[in-house]
């Protein structure tokens, strides 16, 4: 048959390890072969010697805990600044050149991301030994140059962690070792339902990774739970719903909060909320001023809210504008409730209250959309109903 010269290779952009083994990259390690010599006249035997080089580049975090518990991780993320750190597909044109040195193949048509995920499980991190994970990525210029900020999140059950290594440029075949000793997880939150909640350092500010979903203030008393719309649109106290009034959305997206239960101003709060504070001990409700900190520092509000947003689509809608959670934040897209009681835009919006008053109808809140890479601040009526993210105090 006729000589194949293209050779289709993919590389999966979320790999799963079970234990500290590499065992799991086996099937990724592609290698390619092309002859060194030409073949002899056809039908007689020659000899041909293959030269067989990697296409991929293999990594090993060295992972340990600086002190505390132990704690099971979940996942290594490794982001990129530039294109195709992980492959979905694309072919190899076995008639080119050996590249030179360390260079990497020339791969065409490569369609590919900027993340890669490592799923674990069976890896419990320690203070008394490091364990290993490893993951298959692209190397060479498809990475970056050496420039290029890579960033590495690390999540596990204690928390999320955010470390950032400058000026790596990764060549074809070769395994690097990347230190993540010392790793420092805030410890897990836990609010007067007793649910827990994940937490990130993202600059100096440690944050909720996850929205608030608590029905009682940090006192133990209840925060009124109300269904009925026209009763929502009349409040002027603290209240809480699930979307669409279904507890189903508990787990994912929180609950939602109208102004009156966040207010944590001494002129107002009261009258709201009785002078109780929703937020657990130690921690607050997220002022304007907290959220225009958090945005400077993901580079503006521009692309900040692309930095927040979860990638994907399982709680965004396509097309996620440049989704890439780089913050550890995992904001997702959970709608929100209207002045009126009614629910909308799940899936393509989400806005989080700040405490912060505007006037005495109206306060601030924060914003993020599927359509955009935008951290919007807006100034919306009390009665609907957001998400929060309280900040440590």
């Amino acid at each position: 048959s006729a000589a194949s010269t293209v050779v289709p290779i993919s590389l999966s952009a979320t790999q799963t390890q079970s234990g500290t083994n590499n065992n799991h990259i086996g099937a990724l390690d592609f290698t390619v072969a092309s002859a060194t010599v030409s073949p002899g006249t056809s039908g007689q035997p020659v000899d041909i010697n293959l030269s067989f080089r990697h296409v991929f580049t293999m990594l090993e975090f060295n992972l340990q805990l600086a002190s505390g518990s132990s704690t099971d991780l979940s996942s290594i993320e490794l982001y990129s600044t530039d294109s195709n750190l992980s492959l979905t597909s694309g072919t190899i044109d076995l008639t080119q050149a050996t590249p030179a040195g360390d260079n990497s193949y020339t791969l065409v048509s490569p369609v590919g991301t900027k993340k890669v995920t490592l799923n674990t499980s069976g890896c419990t991190l320690s203070t008394g030994s490091a364990i290993s994970a490893f993951m298959m990525i692209l190397p060479g210029d498809q990475v970056g140059s050496t420039s290029s900020d890579m960033t590495i999140k690390v999540t596990s059950v204690a928390g999320v962690t955010v470390v950032v290594k400058s000026g790596i440029n990764f060549a074809r075949g070769k395994r690097y070792t990347i230190d993540l000793t010392g790793l420092v997880f805030e410890p897990a939150l836990s609010d007067a339902d007793d649910n827990i909640y994940r937490t990130v350092k993202i600059g100096t500010q440690v944050w909720m990774a996850e929205n608030l979903k608590t029905t009682k203030y940090n006192d133990g008393s209840s925060i009124p739970n109300v269904t009925d719309g026209t009763a929502w649109a009349g409040l002027s106290t603290g209240a809480y719903s699930w979307y669409n009034n279904d507890a189903a959305n508990k787990a994912a997206y929180g609950a939602l909060y109208n102004w009156y239960a966040v207010d944590n101003n001494l002129a107002s709060k009261a009258a709201s909320n009785g002078s109780k504070d929703i937020a657990p001990a130690g921690w607050r409700v997220a002022t304007f001023d907290d959220w225009n900190t958090l945005g400077t520092y993901l580079g503006g509000q521009l692309v900040a809210g692309g930095k927040l947003k979860e990638t994907g689509y399982t709680h965004w809608n396509t097309p996620n504008t440049e989704a890439d959670n780089t913050s550890g934040f995992t904001a997702l897209g959970g709608g929100y409730r209207l002045y009126d009681g009614a629910f909308s835009s799940i899936g393509s919006q989400t806005f989080w209250w700040n405490s912060t008053d505007f006037n005495l109808g109206f306060a601030k809140n924060s914003s993020a959309s599927n359509s955009d890479s935008k951290l919007m601040y807006n100034i919306w009526a009390k009665q609907y109903g957001g998400y929060v993210r309280c900040i440590k105090k």
